[in-house]
């Protein structure tokens, strides 16, 4: 990004910050009402009619206004101002032609279902691993016995081959020293 564009954002990021708070003071569902130039403004550009709206309208605008501008700069534009001017221009004709309001709605349904899905997923994989390890931990430990018996049974089976080997020897030798 662009160093002037880096500057609008962080000016349209900062004007949201102290715009914020004097909007929660009047609550964020309310209607824009006061001052008269504000509500004409925002009535002419159709950025909505609560605060809500309003400031969803006002962030989709620099969104818009942000990718035209890295969009333009790979054009033959020379001038970085022709970029911002024609970025903008872009931006209130979206608004006024209730585009922005669109962007909005759509934006926040997408993101919204997307939310909701994605909790669901997270809710059924949950659900999912609880069933494997409510289930089959059970089964899990009968076969971790199961192992634990088999490698006991063949370490016996060994020993018990080293006793039997060991048996034929001693009778091996007590033959041999009785024949002699």
């Amino acid at each position: 990004m662009k160093t002037n564009l880096k500057k609008f954002m962080i000016l349209v990021l900062l004007s949201l910050l102290i715009v914020m708070p004097l909007v929660s003071a009047l609550s964020v569902g309310d209607n824009v009402s006061s001052p008269a130039w504000l509500v004409k403004t925002i009535a002419f550009l159709n950025l909505g009619t609560t605060w809500a709206q309003v400031i969803a309208a006002i962030c989709v605008f620099a969104i818009i206004v942000a990718a035209l501008y890295d969009i333009l700069s790979f054009t033959a534009f020379g001038n970085d101002y022709v970029k911002m001017i024609i970025a903008v221009a872009i931006g209130i004709i979206t608004a006024i032609s209730g585009g922005i309001m669109l962007m909005s709605a759509a934006l926040l349904q997408l993101v919204g279902g997307a939310t909701i899905l994605g909790v669901v997923i997270a809710v059924i994989i949950a659900i999912f691993f609880f069933v494997i390890a409510s289930f089959f931990t059970s089964k899990l430990k009968s076969a971790q016995a199961r192992r634990a018996a088999d490698d006991e049974y063949n370490k016996i089976v060994k020993k018990t081959g080293k006793l039997k080997g060991g048996v034929s020897v001693l009778a091996s030798v007590a033959r041999a020293a009785e024949e002699e």
